[in-house]
């Protein structure tokens, strides 16, 4: 299993703004990007094949004036039982508002800072609602494509769920760049991602368990 990995510092993003018209249902972005409890986790099997577990865990949880940031740790567990601690990504999702406020490369030391973050959803959005946000050489894009069912090996019958499907790109086509949040994220309200497609992976994580405590 390959990991692409390339880091560039951000620069001053001018700005970000919703540039859709919205159709049909409204999925309340928050309950999509859902990160409520004081511990949770989410474990993901590579339903291309390889034996890597993707592990993602919720930790430090920080107050700042732009609400809660919010850390998830991602792992990668293998069947050797090594594991390898890839990365930090900065979330936060309150207010109506969900946004990525950067990450950091473990083993590296190298990180990546969205001042202000990056937009990837707000309020009640609609398939086909989009928002941009530009930072340094780079717009961000986070689109709702469509909804569709996500069975994973978790819960089979989300085949019958109704999952938002949002793509997150930064404009570049090239997937070493910020390939830790851009991609593809099936989402299921209240659970969060259900499928993860992260550029920086080469796998289509499924969720196969999960866990939380309020």
């Amino acid at each position: 299993m390959r990991f692409r990995l390339s880091f560039a510092l951000a620069g001053l993003i001018i700005g970000a703004c919703k540039v859709s018209t919205p159709s049909g249902s409204a999925y309340n972005m928050v309950y999509q990007f859902y990160f409520e409890g004081s511990e949770r986790w989410w474990r993901y099997a590579d339903d291309n094949g390889s034996n890597a577990i993707l592990h993602v865990e919720k930790g430090e949880v920080a107050s700042t004036a732009e609400g809660n940031v919010i850390t998830l740790e991602h792992w990668l567990l293998y069947d050797d039982d090594t594991e390898e601690h890839v990365a930090s990504i900065h979330w936060s999702s309150e207010w109506d508002v969900v946004r990525v406020h950067g990450y950091e490369i473990h083993g590296t030391g190298e990180e990546v800072l969205f001042e202000p973050p990056v937009l990837v959803g707000e309020g009640g959005a609609h398939a086909g609602d989009s928002w941009t946000t530009t930072t340094g050489v780079h717009t961000f894009t986070s689109t709702v494509d469509r909804v569709e069912g996500c069975g994973c090996p978790w819960v089979p019958s989300w085949d019958d769920e109704t999952c938002v499907v949002l793509e997150l790109d930064d404009g570049d086509n090239d997937p070493a760049t910020h390939g830790l949040v851009t991609g593809t994220y099936h989402l299921l309200s209240r659970y969060g991602p259900v499928w993860l497609e992260l550029d920086g992976y080469d796998a289509l994580w499924k969720l196969e368990d999960h866990y939380w405590e309020d």
